[in-house]
C-alpha cells in the first residue's frame, strides 16, 4: 500500500492526492464472500439519470443501480474505439506500460530495478476496488472531513448523504467509497474513507454530474490518482448477469508514464518511464485475439504451462463464459481507460457484490459453465457450480494483446506552475 503522510505535509493536497488513490503492491486472489445482491428481473420504470434505456436486462432486486451506465453518451466511457486509429508507438508503450519498479535492500542500503511484469489480466473483486452504495434504502448520514476545508475537494458543500446504514469503506485499501444518488443525478467519491456508528468521515470527496462527460479539465485531481472516478468503468453484477456490457473498462496496468497524462484523465500518480503508456489512454484488444478467443475450449489438466505462466490457449473450468465474452466484446468495442497503477494488469468489479452466487436456471438448478445448461443431477451440488464471477474470466489475456488508440494531447502533472484545480466543473469535450 503506497503511503501519502510525508507527500500530504510537504506538498499542496491536490498535487499530494493526486499520487496517493491507486493500488496497492499486494493483489488478493482470493475470492471471498461480500455483501449479498440477488438478481433479478426488473420491471420498466421512468428514465433515471445514469442509467441504460433498455429495462429489459436483469437488475439487481432493491438496488436503484440497475443497469447503471453513468455519464453522457458521448463521453469516452461511452464511446467505441472501434475503428479508431491505433497509435504510432503503441507497441513500445504497451511494453514499457509492464515494467514495474522494484525495491531491492542489500544490507543497508536500498535499490530500485526495472522488472517486466507478464502476468495475465485480472478482475479485482475483493481488495482494491471500490464499493458502491445508492440511495435506495439509505439514511441521512453525516460526513465530516478530516482536513481543512479547502482541502476536502467538495466536501465543504456536504454534511449529510443518503447511505445504507449497512454501508461502510475499507480503509486498508485506500477508504474509497462511491455514494450514488441517481434521484438528483450526482455521484461522490470519498478517499480514505472511515465509519463510525452513523457517520462516515474521509480526507477528500469529488462529486460527479452522471449526465456529465465522466471526467474533469486538466490538471484536476480526484479520490483517484488519474483525476477519474473511482466508479467509471467498474463491472457490476447485473451487466455481468446480463452479458451485456456497453461501456470502457477502468484498468490499472504496472508501470504507466510518469509526469504525463492524457485525456480523460486530468492528473496522474505513475511512476513508470515517461515515454510509457500514460494515464487516461485507451486501450483496445486486438482484432485478431479477440476472434482467436472467441471459443476458447476448457482447459484440460493444469492452468499452467511447462514454464509455469498462467495458459492462453484455454479457459479455467467453472469460468463464467457468458461474462467472459461480454468483457472480450466490451475490451474489444470499448476498450479500457488506463485509471491507476497496479502490481498486476488489474480491472475491477464492484467490491460489496456477492459475485460467488451461482448461476442458476429459472427453475433455480446450477448451470454449467456456458450459463444455460443445467449440471446433470449428480452436480447439482453448490460445490461444483459456476460463480457469477471469479477474477480469472479473462486471465488468458495480456497487455501485449492490446493496442494503444492514437493519444492525442499530452499533459504535465503537476504543472508548470504548480497549480492544481479542486473545485467542481463541467469540462467541454473537445
Amino acid at each position: 500500500m503506497r503511503r501519502c503522510g510525508a507527500a500530504l505535509a510537504a506538498l499542496a493536497v491536490g498535487w499530494a492526492l493526486a499520487g496517493c488513490g491507486g493500488d496497492g503492491e499486494t493483489v488478493t486472489r482470493t475470492v471471498t464472500r461480500t455483501e449479498t445482491t440477488t438478481v433479478a428481473e426488473t420491471t420498466p420504470r421512468a428514465a433515471t439519470p445514469g442509467v441504460a434505456s433498455d429495462d429489459a436486462a436483469p437488475a439487481v432486486t432493491g438496488s436503484a443501480t440497475a443497469m447503471f451506465r453513468p455519464f453522457a453518451p458521448d463521453s469516452p466511457w461511452n464511446t467505441k474505439v472501434t475503428g479508431q486509429p491505433v497509435d504510432a508507438a503503441s507497441d513500445r508503450m504497451i511494453l514499457e506500460a509492464q515494467e514495474r519498479i522494484g525495491v531491492i535492500e542489500r544490507g543497508e542500503s536500498v535499490a530500485t530495478e526495472r522488472r517486466r511484469i507478464d502476468d495475465p489480466l485480472f478482475i479485482n473483486t475483493t481488495a482494491w476496488t471500490v464499493p458502491i452504495v445508492d440511495e435506495e434504502n439509505g439514511v441521512e448520514t453525516r460526513l465530516i472531513c478530516r482536513q481543512i476545508p479547502p482541502d476536502c475537494g467538495d466536501g465543504r458543500r456536504v454534511q449529510t448523504l443518503l447511505v445504507p446504514p449497512d454501508a461502510a469503506p475499507k480503509p486498508q485499501y485506500d477508504g474509497w467509497l462511491t455514494i450514488l444518488n441517481r434521484r438528483e443525478g450526482v455521484a461522490y467519491d470519498l478517499w480514505r474513507a472511515r465509519r463510525s456508528g452513523d457517520v462516515i468521515s474521509y480526507e477528500f470527496m469529488r462529486r460527479w454530474e452522471l449526465n456529465g462527460p465522466g471526467y474533469q479539465k486538466p490538471d484536476s485531481v480526484s479520490a483517484r490518482g488519474s483525476g477519474l472516478p473511482l466508479f467509471a468503468g467498474v463491472l457490476l453484477p447485473e451487466e455481468v448477469a446480463a452479458g451485456r456490457i456497453e461501456h470502457a473498462l477502468a484498468i490499472s496496468v504496472p508501470g504507466p508514464a510518469q509526469g504525463t497524462y492524457v485525456q480523460p484523465a486530468s492528473a496522474t500518480d505513475g511512476n513508470g518511464r515517461t515515454t510509457s503508456l500514460p494515464e487516461g489512454a485507451r486501450i483496445r484488444l486486438r482484432a485478431e485475439r479477440y476472434d482467436e478467443l472467441a471459443d476458447l475450449p476448457t482447459c484440460r489438466g493444469s492452468l499452467r504451462d511447462a514454464e509455469g505462466e498462467y495458459r492462453s490457449d484455454c479457459i479455467a473450468p467453472r469460468t463464467n463464459r457468458k461474462a467472459a465474452r461480454a468483457i472480450l466484446t466490451a475490451l474489444r468495442e470499448y476498450g479500457a481507460i488506463v485509471v491507476d497503477r497496479s502490481r498486476t494488469p488489474t480491472l475491477y468489479a464492484k467490491l460489496n457484490a456477492n459475485w460467488s452466487q451461482p448461476l442458476r436456471g429459472p427453475d433455480g438448478r446450477f448451470l454449467a459453465a456456458d450459463g444455460r445448461t443445467p449440471l446433470p443431477r449428480r452436480l447439482q451440488d453448490r460445490r461444483q457450480a459456476t460463480p457469477l464471477l471469479r477474477g480469472n474470466e479473462v486471465q488468458f489475456l495480456r497487455l501485449s494483446d492490446f493496442e494503444v488508440i492514437s493519444l492525442g494531447k499530452t499533459y504535465k502533472f503537476p504543472p508548470v506552475d504548480g497549480s492544481v484545480t479542486a473545485q467542481t466543473f463541467t469540462p467541454v469535450v473537445p
